[in-house]
């Protein structure tokens, strides 16, 4: 297995004049290293499709390989990795749970990096998916997320404690939906074009303790501003009657603050700002003039024209980490902000957790996180969830190339408003193998 997956990964790139190491050292190329993981696992999950009722369990074998290539140098600083995921579940009624499409691809380029002026380059592809109630679908019950994110900026570094860029990115979303969940039979969702300058400023005053400045801009477009939700001709099965108004937009968030370790036991982090959603109803009216049997659900009191006022546009991130001694850590944290939402225009979130993390011995690492969050759903789809979470992880570092790792994760949602149809729980409990070559 180690000959195998160093190999691969050599044959890969094609390189011929790289170093071999040794299993655990990785694998050198000039002044670069790669990091060759694969990951194999499984895991049992008590609530598969994430019911309210009616329950199903399942267990799924898991397979994950992936690289990451590295190289620091005085011209070119690159980060670059890629990853696929694999998930089969053991039973047939569960297969249209399976994952085939998951995967990651990323690229951070930075030219110049030790000069007063340099470049920075960041591509991001992520195919992610999660759970949905159909399971009725002979395709697939996934809900499939793709997204791809390409950002560049100029970067300034006047030497010593300060740091600024200034540049701009460009996204597309994708959302792909069970086929059977709308009148056309159709899996594609919707999607999503997003653009918008953006830059940042810090300035390190102590060695481990840095002030923050980032502000940014996002304009968005929907492919299509009116969504058909309807499970056959003219059979309204939601409470929003038989379209969804998403209106295109934009997001304006200017934050700051600091992070960093005050003394040896204590690190801080403290980021203020404002973000702001605005949204253009009009889209969702013109969209409209192509489904005349749709004028009926074209009411901007619907609320797909809500923008986001008051509380809602307070963006706040805190944490405080106590190191009990070198190996036991504690943080307490909360996290409050805006983003917009595929089937409503906004979803406002509050993150309360606290994490344990402790090193027993050279080779036992164990983890507990507890997290309370309070999602806010704003526009024509509008409630409030309470979302709890609970893990416990362990890793065990057999030797230097192999790590085992187990978990047991609770999830729970309620609805605030009393909505039955939203909520869940779900135990999961994991066991993988993680080889590192």
């Amino acid at each position: 297995m180690k000959s195998l997956v160093g190999f691969l990964a050599l044959a890969s790139l094609g390189i011929s004049g790289a170093a071999v190491a040794q299993p655990g050292d990785h694998v050198r190329i000039g002044d670069a290293e790669l990091v060759p993981k694969v990951i194999l696992g499984s895991h049992y999950r008590t609530n598969a499709y994430l019911m309210e009722s009616n329950e199903e369990a399942g267990v799924a074998l898991m397979l994950v390989p992936s690289a990451e290539l590295k190289l620091d140098g005085q011209d070119v600083k690159l980060d670059l990795g890629a990853g696929y995921q694999l998930r089969k579940y053991m039973s047939s009624q569960l297969s249209n749970l399976d994952r085939f499409r998951d995967g990651n691809f990323k690229i951070d380029l930075g030219l110049m990096p030790k000069s007063i002026i340099g470049f920075d380059l960041q591509e991001n592809f992520r195919s992610s998916s999660r759970e949905s109630e159909a399971w009725y679908s002979e395709t697939t019950a996934l809900i499939t997320h793709l997204r791809n994110d390409l950002s560049g900026a100029v970067a300034f570094h006047p030497g010593g404690a300060l740091e600024a860029d200034a540049g701009g990115h460009f996204s597309f979303d994708d959302y792909n939906v069970p086929a059977g969940a709308n009148i056309d039979n159709n899996a594609n969702y919707n999607s999503r074009l997003g653009y918008g300058p953006a830059a940042s400023f810090k300035w390190r005053f102590f060695p481990r303790t840095a002030v923050l400045l980032n502000a940014s801009m996002d304009w968005f477009k929907w492919n299509n501003n009116l969504v058909n939700i309807q499970s056959g001709a003219g059979q309204t099965t939601t409470e929003y009657g038989s379209y969804l108004g998403l209106p295109d937009g934009t997001l304006l968030t200017v934050s700051g603050g600091l992070r960093g370790r005050f003394t040896e036991r204590v690190a801080i982090g403290l980021v203020l700002g404002y973000n702001k959603a605005i949204y253009d109803e009009q889209t969702v009216i013109d969209d409209g003039l192509n489904e005349p049997e749709a004028a009926g659900d074209i009411d901007v009191s619907s609320g797909f024209g809500t923008d986001s006022t008051g509380l809602d546009n307070l963006l706040a991130s805190a944490s405080i980490e106590y190191s009990l001694s070198e190996t036991h850590r504690v943080v307490l944290g909360y996290d409050r902000g805006i983003e917009d939402s595929y089937f409503t225009n906004y979803v406002l979130h509050n993150y309360m957790f606290l994490r344990y993390h402790v090193l027993l011995g050279t080779r036992l690492g164990v983890g507990a996180e507890g997290g309370l969050s309070l999602e806010g759903f704003r526009g024509e789809v509008a409630r409030d969830d309470v979302v709890v979470r609970a893990r416990l992880n362990g890793t065990y570092a057999a030797n230097e190339w192999l790590a085992v790792g187990t978990g047991v994760w609770w999830d729970r949602r309620v609805s605030a408003d009393g909505i039955a149809a939203i909520e869940y729980d779900d135990v999961q409990v994991n066991l993988n193998l993680t080889f590192t070559y």
